[in-house]
């Protein structure tokens, strides 16, 4: 694993040979360098600069800090290659819900309770899986507690009534699951119905 505290040096290919990019990467990180790589999407590991970057088209990454490195870097695989996405029943996004429940911002507060209402997003309401979620979770309702003490009841709603057009998904990791199985169930759940606020995001 990775130390959180380590320093990342990205180096871009693009101005690179192979061979240079590999020799700038190991002098850079000469104590003990750290390598990761994306191909098409997907983030892999390799021993050392020069083997990372045989493995096709990348970035050369190094890190070190106060001359402690890790051999077995943190990475992600966004090519999803060891999922059968034949045996996922459904994906429920909570992504774009944290945002509601910051206490300090006063979101959830006895005089300000705009945010009881959380909307369901989804790409394609005429797929059944998606008409089947947004029914279970209308008949929801859910209870959220504060530091305070406080308590406060909310419910679930479609972003679109009936026989209006769907706007279809915000940004979400959902969105990886389509790309590779555009009929999987799913929905986004979110604080917001038409337009995502978030003071984190420009």
């Amino acid at each position: 694993m990775a130390n959180s505290s380590s320093k990342i040096i990205y180096l871009n290919l693009f101005s690179y040979t192979v061979h240079k990019a590999a020799v700038e990467n190991e002098k850079n990180n000469f104590r003990f360098p750290v390598n990761a790589i994306e191909i098409t999407g997907g983030t892999s590991a390799a021993v050392n600069s020069k083997a990372c970057l045989e493995r096709g088209r990348c970035d050369p990454v190094g890190g070190w800090f106060q001359e402690v490195g890790c051999s077995d870097p943190c990475f992600y695989d966004t090519e999803f290659s060891k999922i059968n996405f034949k045996k996922i029943d459904g994906v429920i996004d909570l992504s774009n819900v944290l945002s509601a429940f910051s206490v300090n911002d006063e979101q959830f507060s006895s005089s300000n309770q705009q945010n009881s209402t959380f909307f369901l997003h989804t790409d394609d309401i005429n797929i059944s899986g998606n008409k089947n979620l947004v029914s279970l979770f209308e008949k929801l309702l859910f209870t959220f507690s504060n530091d305070e003490g406080e308590n406060f009841e909310g419910n679930f709603s479609r972003t679109f009534a009936e026989g209006e057009e769907n706007i279809g998904l915000p940004p979400t990791s959902l969105n990886s699951y389509l790309n590779i199985e555009k009929s999987l169930p799913g929905i986004a759940i979110g604080d917001f119905k038409n337009t995502l606020t978030n003071k984190y995001y420009f």
